[in-house]
């Protein structure tokens, strides 16, 4: 119920129904189009594949919903097209792969407006990539991972306007940074930072032109070749407390 022309919506919304999933492996339980709107849903996957997906999608809408899959929550590329989508209200959980990964890596563009939107990434899942996407205002909550096979959360390449975040809390990574903000002209703000044992960098703030203030900073390296903080090439940086151990601080 709720299928339409204006997409997909919850008509028991609160009523804690409306959960919508799939068992068929290799499929995501959402495949998203032109104009899909999603308000509403509890969605999960069960076939070992993303909750939401989209390639080459333009004026999406996914809001007020919970939404998690076994190798990501929402996974959303550009497709050679110019490709949009808002996320507002959403808590997003997996068990592997990237939670949320947005890209506009490929020979299109992709425009993300995001605000109210938690991660909770387990098992060995990352929380966030974002990759070569223009920014038309994007703010998370709290962001947190488990110990994740590779970076947990990763900004590179984010134009246009501000990027924000509550709190990041990463447990730990068994490959790569912890955080890793790189190649950035938009302004990243973020209250905190908490690095449990990287195996690279645990915060890594590299080839950055926008400004970056972070509120506090505690991290641990578990790793032999990392640093606690890792500042190369950056434009303004601002720390209002920092503490690490397990690796050094380098510029």
């Amino acid at each position: 119920s709720g299928l339409g022309p204006s997409g997909i919506t919850n008509v028991y919304a609160g009523s804690g129904g409306a959960v919508l999933t799939t068992t068929t492996a290799g499929s995501a339980t959402v495949n998203l189009a032109n104009n899909s709107a999603i308000d509403g849903l509890v969605i999960r996957n069960a076939g070992g594949d993303v909750g939401v997906e989209g390639n080459g999608v333009g004026n999406v809408r996914i809001v007020n919903s919970n939404i998690s899959g076994a190798n990501g929550a929402i996974a959303i590329s550009d497709g050679g097209a110019t490709s949009s989508v808002q996320l507002t209200n959403l808590d997003l959980a997996s068990t592997a792969g990237t939670t949320l990964a947005l890209s506009g890596a490929g020979a299109g563009t992709l425009t993300v407006s995001a605000a109210n939107v938690d991660i909770a990434a387990t098992g060995t899942s990352a929380a966030l990539s974002l990759a070569d996407v223009t920014s038309g205002g994007i703010s998370f909550g709290s962001v947190s991972t488990g110990t994740s096979a590779t970076r947990a959360v990763s900004v590179e390449n984010v134009t246009g306007g501000g990027v924000a975040f509550g709190s990041i809390a990463v447990a730990g990574t068994v490959a790569g940074e912890g955080v890793a903000i790189g190649a950035t002209s938009s302004a990243v703000t973020i209250g905190s930072i908490s690095v449990g044992g990287s195996d690279g960098n645990a915060v890594q703030l590299a080839g950055n032109s926008g400004a970056i203030s972070i509120g506090s900073v505690n991290a641990t390296v578990s790793g032999t070749n990392g640093n606690g903080l890792f500042i190369a090439g950056a434009g303004d940086v601002a720390i209002g407390s920092l503490t690490t151990s397990g690796g050094d601080v380098g510029f």
